[in-house]
């Protein structure tokens, strides 16, 4: 089943956090990411938890995978399809993997110093490994810059055309619902043909239904 079909036959549950299980179960590198390549068993054992519990998803564990937050000299290609190729071993026959990009965790010009083709070499890069590792569709996830997300959505789409869902990280929730910018990012993201909307982190689930 694809990852569509999924969605529209009604609520899909997710995993938990990667990072913080891995934490729990002795990993102590940081970013977590690098267990993919350092205890790749301990990486397939969580996602089979997960799916054990009941998820009918899992993210691969890549949220910080990319060539700006990893330490100089990690294999970026190797530590994405890595990761992809646990979570397709760890899965099921009916459970999809997303492989997860997160935001570049510095800020793209003109408001930071990062020039934004250079991100868009790096997601397309995480994003062709991914692909290649044997993800069902990506999840894009924390971005708290809209421009930063297109632009992401763009790259991706540049270099595989599986479903990508989005879910933003929203800072003033109470801001962000007067000036309706959860309803603009939602108008962009379905213009660009993503196949899911969301909002985490930061505030708390009293707001998230508002948002």
């Amino acid at each position: 089943m694809t990852l569509p079909e999924a969605l529209a036959r009604g609520v899909l549950l997710g995993d938990g956090a990667n990072g913080t299980t891995l934490a729990d179960r002795g990993f102590s590198l940081k970013p977590y990411d690098l267990a993919n390549l350092a205890a790749p068993d301990l990486v397939r054992a969580v996602h089979e938890e997960y799916f054990a519990a009941g998820s009918d998803f899992v993210e691969t564990n890549t949220f910080m995978a990319n060539r700006f937050r990893l330490p100089a000299g990690t294999d970026v290609v190797a530590l994405n399809r890595e990761g992809a190729r646990l979570a397709r071993e760890a899965a099921p026959e009916s459970g999809l993997v997303l492989g997860t990009i997160g935001p570049a965790g510095k800020p793209l010009e003109p408001i930071g110093s990062l020039p934004v083709e250079h991100w868009i070499d790096a997601v397309r890069e995480q994003a062709q490994a991914l692909h290649e590792g044997g993800v069902d569709g990506f999840m894009l996830e924390t971005f708290t810059d809209l421009a930063e997300l297109k632009v992401t959505v763009e790259a991706v789409q540049s270099v595989s055309d599986f479903p990508i869902i989005v879910s933003k990280a929203f800072i003033e929730d109470g801001e962000a619902l007067a000036t309706g910018l959860p309803t603009e990012a939602a108008k962009l993201m379905t213009e660009m043909g993503v196949v899911a909307i969301g909002a985490n982190c930061i505030v708390g689930p009293q707001r998230m239904l508002d948002l």
